[in-house]
C-alpha cells in the first residue's frame, strides 16, 4: 500500500492537511494543532461578507471515536459503521458577536475545537457526561440503502419526465 496506513487512505481531510496546516501555523506564529487543521479564512471571509446576509454561524465538530480509523466517504455511502461518530455543535448569532467576521475569532473557535478534542481523546467519559448537546450518529445500512433508492428513483422520474417533455420545450 505504498507506505500509507489504513487511516491515511480511508480517513477524512485532516490527515491530508495537517502537515500544511502546521507549516502555516509556524509561519504565522500560531500554535500547532494535532486534532484539527487551521480553517481557510479566505472562504470564510467571502461567505461572511455583509452582502451575503448570513445570520448565524454553526460550529460543528465531528468526533470520531477512533481517530486513527475515521470513516471514509465510502464507509458513509455503504452504511459501514466502524465506530461511533459524534456531532458537537454550537450556534452563534452574527449580529450579537462583534468580531465574528475576523480571522482571530475563527482561529479562536478552532483552538477551542483542538482543546475539546484533546479532552475527548484523553478522558472521553468525563467530557461526554458534562455535555448535553451531542448527537451520536449511527449508520444503518438499511436506512442508507433506502436513501440511495429514494434519490435514484427521484432522478429516474425526473429524467423520464424530461425525456417526455423536452420536445415541447425545444
Amino acid at each position: 500500500m505504498s507506505g500509507k496506513t489504513c487511516s491515511q487512505i480511508t480517513g477524512g481531510f485532516r490527515h491530508k492537511r495537517l502537515q500544511s496546516s502546521n507549516k502555516f501555523a509556524a509561519k504565522h506564529n500560531l500554535a500547532a494543532m494535532f486534532h484539527v487543521t487551521y480553517p481557510r479564512f479566505g472562504a470564510y471571509n467571502d461567505i461572511m461578507s455583509p452582502e451575503v446576509g448570513i445570520t448565524h454561524v454553526v460550529d460543528l465538530t465531528i468526533i470520531y471515536e477512533d481517530i486513527q480509523n475515521p470513516l471514509s466517504i465510502l464507509d458513509i455511502a455503504r452504511g459501514n459503521s466502524k465506530s461511533k461518530v459524534i456531532f458537537y455543535y454550537r450556534i452563534f448569532e452574527v449580529k450579537k458577536i462583534e468580531d465574528i467576521r475576523t480571522e482571530q475569532w475563527l482561529n479562536k473557535r478552532w483552538k477551542e475545537k483542538e482543546d475539546f478534542l484533546q479532552k475527548y481523546y484523553t478522558d472521553k467519559n468525563a467530557l461526554l457526561k458534562s455535555l448535553n448537546d451531542l448527537n451520536v450518529v449511527s449508520l444503518n445500512w438499511i436506512k442508507v440503502l433506502g436513501i440511495h433508492c429514494f434519490y435514484l428513483s427521484f432522478w429516474f422520474i425526473l429524467f423520464t419526465v424530461y425525456k417526455q417533455f423536452k420536445y415541447f420545450v425545444y
